[in-house]
């Protein structure tokens, strides 16, 4: 990763004094499965970070559009008002949760059996079954 920083034709010069402090590493990201705080003193979050990203197809690009445009409409009152508190930026909570609402809905009905050991071996042994036949049926 240095490296690349550091012969990268745009990134050199701006990470060229840049020091490590710690080792790279990721972390999952939260599916809009569960209504999640979303905003609290001086913060927004959005997207994917929001835990927007809808569970049965993995995508997330609708949702952070919607909550980015939402969020600049509410951080546009913050200003005017210059109050970032986290009760000025409350009602970007709801805006966020009352649009994707319907978005979410399936993933939120589904996630309980997508968890839940028993649900994942049956579901498993399903989709085997049904590659079985498909394949007997197309020979």
């Amino acid at each position: 990763m240095m490296q690349q920083l550091a012969e990268h034709p745009i990134l050199k010069d701006r990470f060229k004094q840049a020091k490590m402090i710690g080792k790279p590493q990721g972390s999952s990201l939260f599916l809009g499965t569960k209504k999640r705080k979303l905003s609290g003193n001086n913060f927004m979050l959005v997207g994917d970070a929001a835990g927007l990203i809808d569970l049965l197809s993995a995508n997330g690009i609708p949702q952070a559009i919607i909550s980015a445009k939402i969020a600049a409409e509410e951080i546009h009152k913050c200003i005017v008002v210059n109050d970032f508190s986290a009760s000025a930026l409350a009602q970007y909570d709801v805006r966020v949760h009352k649009r994707l609402e319907n978005y979410l809905k399936m993933s939120q009905l589904v996630a309980p059996f997508v968890t839940n050991k028993f649900f994942l071996k049956l579901t498993v042994l399903l989709m085997n079954y049904l590659a079985k036949n498909l394949i007997k049926m197309m020979n």
